[in-house]
C-alpha cells in the first residue's frame, strides 16, 4: 500500500496546486498575448511595406523594400524557430516559482508536511520536477500556436525535412536550457523562502545581469571582433538565445548550448537541496 506522503503522491499535491494558482492561467494568457502580437506586428509591418508603390525614379527604393521584408521574414523565423525565447517563459516560470514555493513557506505548509513524515528531498524534488514539467507544457503550447500562427502566413516557403530538423532541434536545446534556468530559480526559490524576495532575486538576475552582458558585450565589440560575445555564452541564462537560433551554430555555442546547461542544472540543484536539508524550517 502507498503511503501517503510518498514521492508520487507529493508530486500529485503538488501538481494540483500548481493547477489552482492563478499566476499560472494568468501567465499563460499573456504569453499567447505577446506571442500574438508579434504576429500581428509581422502581419502588418509586410503588408505595409508590400502596399508603398513602387518609385521606377529611385532604384534604391526596390533593394530597401526587399531588405525590409527579408527582416521581417527573419523575425518571423525567429518566433517559429525561438518561441520558447520570444515569449520570455523562463521569466514566467521564474515568478511562478516565487509564489508556488514561497508561499508554502510562508504559510507553514512546508513545515507541516515535513512534521508530518514528508522527506525533504521529496519536497525539494517535486518543486523541481512540477516547475519543470511546467515549462515543458509551456513551451509546447507556445511551439504549437506558432507554427500555427505561421501557417497563415504564404511566405513561409518550403518547410521540408531540414527545416522541421533545425526546428525540433531548436525546441530541445530550449528545454535543455529551461531546465536549467528553473533549476536555478528553484534553487533561489528555496534559499530565500520568501515570494518577496525570491522574485526580486530572480528578476534581478534574469533582467539585471541580461543588460549587463549587452553592455559588456557592445563595449568589448568596438574593435570590430565578431567572437567579442563568446564569454558571454557560458554565463548563467544566456544560453536560451543561442538555443533560438536560425541556422548553424558555432563550435562554442554548441559547447554552451549542450554542456552549460548541464553543468548549471547539477549545480544549482545540489546547493539547493542541500542548504535546504541542512537549514531549519520555521
Amino acid at each position: 500500500m502507498t503511503k501517503n506522503n510518498s514521492m508520487s503522491n507529493v508530486m500529485l499535491a503538488d501538481y494540483y496546486k500548481l493547477k489552482k494558482l492563478k499566476s499560472v492561467w494568468i501567465g499563460l494568457i499573456v504569453m499567447f498575448l505577446l506571442l500574438l502580437l508579434g504576429y500581428c506586428a509581422y502581419w502588418v509591418g509586410i503588408k505595409v511595406v508590400e502596399s508603398r508603390p513602387i518609385n521606377p525614379a529611385d532604384p534604391e527604393a526596390d533593394i530597401i523594400k526587399d531588405q525590409t521584408i527579408a527582416y521581417l521574414n527573419m523575425i518571423r523565423k525567429t518566433m517559429l524557430y525561438g518561441s520558447t525565447s520570444t515569449v520570455r517563459i523562463e521569466l514566467f516560470v521564474a515568478i511562478i516559482a516565487c509564489i508556488f514555493i514561497g508561499k508554502d513557506f510562508s504559510c507553514g505548509a512546508t513545515a507541516i508536511y515535513t512534521a508530518r513524515g514528508t522527506k525533504r528531498v521529496q519536497t525539494y524534488f517535486s518543486k523541481l520536477f512540477s516547475l519543470i514539467t511546467l515549462f515543458v507544457a509551456y513551451a509546447c503550447i507556445m511551439l504549437i500556436f506558432s507554427g500555427i500562427f505561421s501557417s497563415f502566413d504564404g511566405r513561409l516557403g518550403a518547410f521540408g525535412k531540414a527545416e522541421f530538423a533545425m526546428l525540433m532541434r531548436n525546441f530541445f536545446l530550449q528545454l535543455l536550457c529551461g531546465i536549467a534556468s528553473i533549476s536555478i530559480f528553484t534553487m533561489i526559490a528555496f534559499l530565500t523562502r520568501s515570494s518577496g524576495a525570491a522574485l526580486a532575486t530572480n528578476i534581478g538576475i534574469y533582467v539585471v545581469l541580461g543588460i549587463i552582458i549587452s553592455l559588456i558585450t557592445m563595449i568589448t565589440s568596438i574593435d570590430g571582433s565578431e567572437n567579442a560575445n563568446t564569454w558571454a555564452y557560458f554565463l548563467p541564462l544566456q544560453q536560451m538565445t543561442i538555443a533560438s537560433t536560425v541556422g548553424k551554430l558555432t563550435k562554442a555555442q554548441k559547447v554552451a548550448v549542450t554542456v552549460m546547461p548541464i553543468v548549471y542544472t547539477v549545480i544549482s540543484t545540489l546547493i539547493g537541496y542541500f542548504t535546504f536539508e541542512k537549514r531549519d524550517i520555521k
